[in-house]
């Protein structure tokens, strides 16, 4: 089954930002890309292959907005660029491609309360299913 986990795990091994990714909760500080999983598209090829949706959420360091647009453009980067190489992680999930659903991330107007300037960008995956 893939989960956010798997998106945080590939994240960590394509960005360059050294940003720190998180699937769990948000920190209160710190340069973090968090991943969210949302309602998919549903099964393309029932029992074959599912395409899933998540949004990346981005902060950069603190009152920061170079560095937010930094880490943001750093994973979007690395999703269209190695998005569409295959990969198997090590529970044997098979992703097969990993892209936007739309234009690049965006900027999030409100700072958080520790005045770190984010982003945010949406993405789909498809994974093998049940074989």
């Amino acid at each position: 089954m893939f989960t956010s986990l798997h998106v945080k795990q590939w994240l960590e091994d394509n960005i360059l930002s050294g940003a720190k990714v998180y699937n769990d909760q948000i920190p209160p500080t710190g340069r973090l890309i968090y991943v969210r999983m949302l309602p998919g598209a549903g099964y393309s090829m029932e029992g074959i292959q599912d395409n899933l949706a998540f949004t990346l959420e981005v902060r950069g360091a603190d009152r920061n907005f170079d560095d937010a647009e930094y880490i943001a453009r750093d994973a979007d980067e690395a999703i269209l660029r190695y998005g569409g190489v295959p990969y198997t992680f090590s529970d044997d999930t098979h992703m097969y491609f990993m892209g936007r659903t739309g234009g690049g991330p965006g900027q999030i107007l409100v700072p958080d309360a520790a005045g770190r300037f984010a982003f945010s960008g949406n993405y789909y995956v498809t994974v093998a299913t049940d074989i």
